[in-house]
């Protein structure tokens, strides 16, 4: 019964193309700097001029207009105006049962784990197991069963982001990331000239 319900997982990771994606910019409060989102998607500013040309508000209108350009002309491959960026929490599609609301917390801890600048996928997915062994114990720890069966769903859903390729979710999180702080800083270094 494992077997088929890992099978069935492993369909539905294959078979759904939504990828687990949070904006850092602004959901979570946390400011990146100018140089790292600009190096975080390709863009090289060296150590002159404009080593942080978003933040100089008195730049001459050409001198604006060089920096929107180079900004728009590194835009991420695939980047959209519907990229999906929210935490989505579980997604087994209810073959979990309860546990995708009981996991929620760690599901969408995952989702900004994945849409992390300097993200691991396998340091997500030991983090996303850690996060549901610790819901087990904290919801459970008087219900010995309750608690087994929880800690053996927290293994079936570590085992299915686990064993799941990077391209299917990791790295379209990255790359949706990468979308939203080259939108951000377009914003930023492009709005001035506009």
């Amino acid at each position: 019964m494992k077997l088929i319900k890992l099978i069935f997982l492993l369909t539905l990771l294959f078979s759904t193309s939504n990828s687990f994606a949070t904006e850092r910019i602004t959901v979570y409060g946390q400011r990146i700097t100018f140089e790292l989102a600009s190096a975080f998607i390709g863009i090289s500013w060296g150590s002159g001029e404009y080593s942080n040309p978003v933040e100089e508000n008195s730049r001459p209108a050409d001198v604006k207009s060089e920096i929107c350009s180079k900004v728009n002309k590194n835009k991420p491959a695939g980047c959209t105006n519907s990229v999906n960026i929210a935490s989505n929490g579980c997604t087994s599609s209810g073959l979990g049962g309860d546990w995708d609301s009981t996991f929620n917390s760690a599901c969408n801890g995952h989702d900004e784990c994945y849409t992390s600048i300097g993200a691991v996928k396998g340091n997500c997915d030991s983090a996303f197991y850690g996060d549901m062994k610790d819901i087990c114990n904290a919801k459970f720890s008087k219900n010995g069963v309750k608690n087994l069966t929880c800690h053996g769903s927290a293994i079936a859903y570590s085992k299915v982001v686990s064993v799941a390729p990077a391209f299917m979710y990791f790295n379209p999180a990255q790359s949706d990331l990468k979308c939203v702080i080259w939108k951000k800083l377009r914003e930023k270094a492009c709005s001035a000239i506009f």
